[in-house]
């Protein structure tokens, strides 16, 4: 008889993302997809070519395993270039990753040894707590306030009190994916003056920074903490440029952890995709005028969403930053987010995602979180489809 090998504790708590498994619920059911957040329209055309051009040219073997030069270079110009006055030395505080997920997976590989805890702030993304365990760390969550006014606030006491001797980071998302939070210069401030006075790695996933509305822009911990001595700077391109597919990020820190997360990120990946890694450098230059109109095309967009989930019943949160609504379910709807998701979606309406994706046990159950990265028709269809579901449900709406 064979005695089959046992699954590590890890592979046995790490759970695949429920969002993407949305995305294949969607497609089964023929709903529009509300839930993952892709665009549904092209890149600029300038990176199209660039990528024609690397693809075609000799690019294709391996760069330096923590980004080419170049590219490296051009991030720590793009970085700058947001953040007057911050140094960053392409050969000592950038890593090229492929995606800003697996710049934290490599920032928690550095911060966490088995048993360590991080602490993430409530509503999270989803996949920090697997990323977490995968680590075989321990999350501890904090939850934020709600204002009253839709937004969300952060209790620095109620931080601190929640770290113990074996906390060794706390991560921050900001602008915030679900709840569109974007945390003020006092909140970020806070954060670091309690990272800094327990010797706690402040990890920031700063992956819509350019994405943000009615003068809410973002505050870096590059901002706050310009020589990173204990902050890890996590972004991407991916939701900036509409490439979330090409898989390309950063990570920024301090020499000795950029030097200590490159054994990591080499075992695991080696580096970046080249062609992706050169023809990246083409949308780095974009000017202003290419943030100023991706700001302005997702207001609209935001409004569109906003206004149409509110007609349906919808409790809607502001949002400052990112490109999401965080709504609460409908007063009439007697059950949780997740089953009034689930119902949507089975009956090919429209998908959102569940608020409990985005909480420890126990909390979320009157959220569902919309993105509006997608086009106009998209989000018409979405609506007009969620009228009609709550029509046969008996719901009369605006």
């Amino acid at each position: 008889m064979v005695k089959r090998p046992a699954i590590s504790r890890s592979a046995a708590e790490v759970k695949e993302s429920r969002i993407r498994r949305l995305t294949i619920e969607a497609i089964r059911h023929n709903a529009t997809n509300l839930a993952q957040a892709f665009p549904d329209y092209p890149p600029p055309q300038a990176f199209v070519e660039a990528l024609i051009a690397a693809a075609t040219s000799s690019t294709h073997q391996y760069t330096d395993t923590w980004g080419s030069y170049e590219t490296r270079c051009a991030v720590s110009d793009y970085v700058r270039r947001f953040h007057p006055g911050v140094r960053t030395d392409p050969d000592k505080n950038v890593l090229i990753t492929i995606g800003a997920m697996e710049g934290m997976n490599d920032a928690l590989f550095v911060a966490l040894d088995p048993g360590d805890a991080t602490i993430v702030l409530e509503p999270f993304y989803e996949c920090f707590v697997a990323q977490i365990l995968s680590r075989r760390g321990v999350p501890r969550y904090v939850r934020l306030d709600e204002d009253g006014e839709g937004g969300f606030l952060l209790d620095l006491n109620r931080l601190e009190s929640a770290l113990s001797g074996r906390t060794r980071a706390i991560i921050v998302n900001s602008p915030c994916n679900p709840s569109g939070k974007v945390f003020t210069r006092t909140e970020l401030e806070g954060v670091l003056d309690i990272c800094r006075r327990h010797g706690v790695w402040l990890i920031s996933d700063e992956t819509y920074e350019h994405i943000y509305f009615n003068g809410h822009r973002p505050i870096s911990v590059i901002d706050v903490d310009p020589d990173l001595e204990t902050s890890v700077l996590i972004a991407g391109f991916g939701k900036t440029f509409a490439i979330t597919g090409w898989r390309v990020g950063y990570l920024i820190s301090n020499e000795e952890f950029v030097r200590n997360t490159r054994p990591a990120h080499d075992v695991n990946t080696i580096c970046a995709v080249s062609p992706v890694q050169k023809a990246l450098i083409s949308l780095l230059g974009s000017p202003d005028a290419y943030f100023e109109a991706l700001r302005k095309e997702y207001d609209v967009r935001r409004e569109l969403l906003s206004e149409g989930l509110r007609r349906l019943g919808f409790g809607v949160n502001r949002v400052e930053g990112a490109y999401y609504i965080f709504a609460k379910v409908p007063q009439w709807w007697e059950g949780s987010g997740s089953k009034l998701n689930a119902q949507l979606s089975e009956g090919g309406f429209a998908v959102g995602v569940p608020g409990d994706v985005f909480f420890g046990p126990n909390g979320g159950s009157e959220f569902i979180r919309y993105t509006f990265c997608k086009q106009r028709s998209t989000l018409e269809q979405a609506l007009e489809r969620l009228r009609t579901a709550f029509q046969i449900m008996g719901v009369p709406c605006q």
